[in-house]
């Protein structure tokens, strides 16, 4: 007796056969999702380089304030006579320059981020990832969504990155110790301008490695988000259908389509004022009311064995029917409600002449 697979079994063996890559509307429904593959690394790398490279104009200004803020209060100290506007209107100018001096990193970081996540996941508005959802009070996948691969591959490139950046600060700092321990014999202002000169280096060669942890990060992150939408055959041949419909339901849409052109057809030829053939082959009806229209066009086009049948009904409506192989062969590949060329204009006239001679006879 042969074992039936356990349910855990054939799972693995669906997953495994998930080879397709994923359909158009499956990116688009994970798109909806929020489902998008960023890197947070990237945008952090972006804001920070973007702060470093307006830190000095920022830094200038703030020295400037501080500076005056420090000898007007030194003068208000020595000089108890000057009156408290004079202690406001510096507080004011310190507090101004502090705007002025952090608007210029804050909006630079600020479109920085903006770009930075435009050019990751364009544009895209979705509640769907902080909407509540009782599938995450589950405590069963919750452990699996904690302790999965993916939080622990995340977890040692936090651990990696942590251990760069502390290395790369550990070198600038013991590259600066000679201009560090020279500094510390001078003035508070060279001491300072020493450490911004340690910090900004720091930032610097630390927002760089960010900035490679972040597209590293990014690959890893698109490539791991394919893999997640991979479609086994069945799924796209079920999508495929879902979208396209049965075949035997499409079949029936198109002969439906065709009864309904057949049908225009039909009421076009009962319009006509003559129908041309050459005999067996071409059937050509032909509309022509002086009153409403600029010169004869063709309504309805017949060949093979269509042919036949736009002649029955035109016999069946009363529309004269006459066999002219020369304009039959002129007209077959002319587009349809488009005006006769002015060259076939005699040719016409004597199918129109002939109709009505056909028409006069009858009645």
């Amino acid at each position: 007796m042969t074992a039936r697979p356990s349910f855990a079994k054939s799972f693995a063996v669906s997953e495994g056969n998930r080879t397709e890559e994923p359909t158009p509307k499956r990116q688009r429904e994970a798109r909806a999702r929020g489902e998008i593959a960023r890197s947070p690394d990237l945008t952090g790398a972006a804001i920070m380089l973007a702060v470093l490279a307006t830190l000095a104009p920022a830094a200038a200004i703030l020295v400037s304030a501080f500076g005056t803020l420090f000898r007007v209060a030194g003068d208000w100290a020595a000089r108890p006579e000057l009156s408290g506007g004079v202690a406001g209107a510096t507080i004011e100018f310190a507090f101004t320059s502090f705007v002025r001096a952090s608007a210029l990193p804050l909006g630079i970081a600020f479109a920085a981020a903006l770009v930075v996540t435009y050019a990751q996941i364009g544009t895209i508005f979705t509640l769907k990832p902080v909407l509540p959802d009782l599938a995450r009070l589950s405590p069963v996948p919750g452990f699996k969504r904690l302790f999965g691969t993916a939080q622990l591959v995340d977890l040692a490139k936090s651990l990696l990155k942590f251990a760069v950046v502390l290395g790369l600060g550990a070198t600038v700092v013991a590259r600066a110790a000679p201009a560090l321990i020279d500094a510390a014999r001078r003035e508070p202002a060279q001491i300072a301008a020493a450490w911004a000169d340690i910090l900004t280096s720091l930032g610097l060669r630390a927002g760089l490695a960010l900035l490679a942890f972040g597209a590293i990060d990014l690959t890893h992150r698109w490539f791991r988000q394919r893999a997640k939408l991979r479609m086994t055959r069945e799924e796209v041949t079920r999508e495929h259908r879902e979208e396209e419909g049965d075949p035997q339901h499409r079949a029936a849409r198109q002969r439906l389509h065709r009864e309904i052109l057949s049908q225009a057809t039909l009421d076009a030829v009962r319009r006509a004022t003559v129908v041309v053939t050459n005999p067996t082959h071409v059937a050509i009806a032909i509309e022509w009311d002086g009153a409403i229209l600029d010169a004869p066009r063709i309504v309805a086009i017949a060949t093979d064995a269509n042919a036949p049948k736009l002649r029955a009904y035109a016999a069946k409506s009363g529309v004269p029917i006459i066999e002219f192989r020369e304009l039959a062969r002129a007209l077959v590949s002319h587009p349809l409600y488009i005006n006769i060329p002015p060259s076939l204009y005699a040719a016409v006239d004597v199918a129109l002449r002939r109709a009505r001679l056909f028409s006069t006879r009858r009645a």
